[in-house]
């Protein structure tokens, strides 16, 4: 691993670390760390790779991982804001920045994966994973007065994001070693 890829996952890790706290403590996701961490992985990204550096490495390929992580979060605002807040947006976008293409799939995966979770365990404190299943399984599916309605359920999605980020920076560095 380059010292600009340990920078840049690095940088990837403080981030998703500084917003799970502010997510488990204040339900937000700040811009203060997400606006950061986009412009610096992409100033890095230029600067290491230029515009069409190495795959994974450059301009290009930070700004498809912004998108690539970015838009599928976006998309699911749009369609229903309660699904994901624009901070969860943000932080998928900036992680997908900075770790750039093709990196970023697996960081989705994982991030989905850690999400499936997170709702399990958000639900089974609740006392309402039961109920939850139960609804999904028999095709009721909920409404806005059921206790497992979004409305009244909030998953931390900064968790998920943070518990994907982290597994694929653990794999990246089982795979490259550090700073070889």
């Amino acid at each position: 691993m380059t010292l600009v890829e340990a920078a840049l996952l690095l940088i990837a890790f403080l981030a998703v670390a500084v917003s799970t706290v502010t997510d488990l403590a204040t339900r937000k996701i700040k811009d203060v760390v997400t606006y950061p961490a986009i412009l610096l992985a992409l100033a890095i990204h230029l600067w290491a790779g230029g515009w069409d550096g190495d795959l994974g490495l450059g301009t290009k390929w930070s700004l498809i991982g912004l998108l690539v992580g970015g838009l599928p979060f976006l998309a699911m605002n749009t369609i229903d804001s309660r699904a994901f807040g624009m901070g969860d947006v943000k932080l998928m976008a900036a992680v997908g920045a900075l770790v750039g293409w093709p990196l970023v799939l697996e960081v989705l995966l994982y991030v989905a994966l850690a999400g499936g979770a997170v709702a399990i365990l958000v639900l089974a404190r609740k006392g309402i994973l039961r109920q939850a299943l139960v609804g999904m399984l028999s095709g009721r599916g909920k409404t806005e007065g059921d206790a497992a309605s979004p409305s009244s359920v909030y998953i931390p999605y900064g968790v998920a994001i943070a518990g994907g980020t982290v597994i694929v920076i653990g794999i990246e560095i089982y795979r490259k070693g550090i700073l070889l």
